[in-house]
């Protein structure tokens, strides 16, 4: 910690991926705000946008690590939403152990650098119709900016700072809160709820790419007088709760 509070003191600027990392800087190393640059994140897979039947509720899970990312505790969340919504379906992707319960399907770990592991993702974000990543840990999933910009709603963990990321583009849960992971994807169970959402997820994503992320950086180095056209800033937006759903 002494190391790296040396570095923040020194640093021209303290970039971050969220404002939550700069609170952090702020609060436990006593840097000064000003000196606090967020610059967020951007994608390294784009699924693009379709038309998608919203009428059934189709939850996506995407996460190598299963237990890490709450993968049990969504499974029984899910299946008590099941029982309300005999049509949803859960569609889960990582290293998860085999599953077998009504309406689930496990798809394994896809990779992005195989072609058929990049398309089958792709298909799975167009048909879905909310992304749903209640991890136990988590600092800024990208997965939540890529989900977004097929424009889904997502259902974030409140643990780290991925709801910065997803803005009032989602809903929040804690990770340990079983109903409220519940009462969370009941709320994206309605069409219409799910879908606006959905819509402002995806301007939100615009705001969240690697160029723009490099645009920051120089800003924050006092090089934005290079750049062709003015920044964006990092969206700085309030979350839903899931009582306010």
């Amino acid at each position: 910690m002494q190391i790296q509070s040396r570095a923040y003191e020194v640093a021209d600027a303290c970039c971050v991926t969220t404002p939550w990392v700069g609170r952090s800087i702020v609060a436990d190393y006593g840097v000064s705000a000003g000196k606090v640059c967020p610059v967020g994140v951007g994608r390294n897979h784009d699924p693009g946008r379709s038309p998608r039947d919203w009428r059934i509720p189709r939850f996506l899970f995407v996460g190598r690590d299963w237990e890490g990312k709450n993968g049990p505790r969504l499974l029984r969340a899910f299946a008590r939403l099941r029982r309300e919504h005999p049509r949803a379906t859960l569609d889960v992707v990582g290293r998860h152990p085999p599953i077998e319960a009504d309406g689930v399907t496990g798809h394994g770990f896809l990779s992005l650098a195989d072609d058929g592991g990049r398309e089958k993702l792709t298909e799975l974000y167009r048909r879905a119709t909310c992304f749903v990543l209640p991890s136990l840990r988590e600092a800024s999933a990208i997965a939540y900016v890529e989900a977004a910009s097929a424009a889904l709603p997502c259902i974030v963990t409140s643990a780290g700072g991925s709801p910065d990321l997803v803005g009032n583009g989602g809903v929040v849960v804690e990770p340990a809160d079983e109903l409220g992971i519940l009462s969370a994807m009941r709320s994206m169970a309605k069409p219409e709820q799910a879908q606006r959402l959905g819509e402002i997820a995806a301007r939100r994503a615009e705001l969240l790419t690697w160029p723009l992320v490099a645009a920051r950086l120089m800003e924050a180095l006092g090089l934005g007088d290079r750049l062709a056209r003015p920044v964006p800033p990092f969206p700085v937006l309030p979350l839903s709760s899931t009582g306010s759903s």
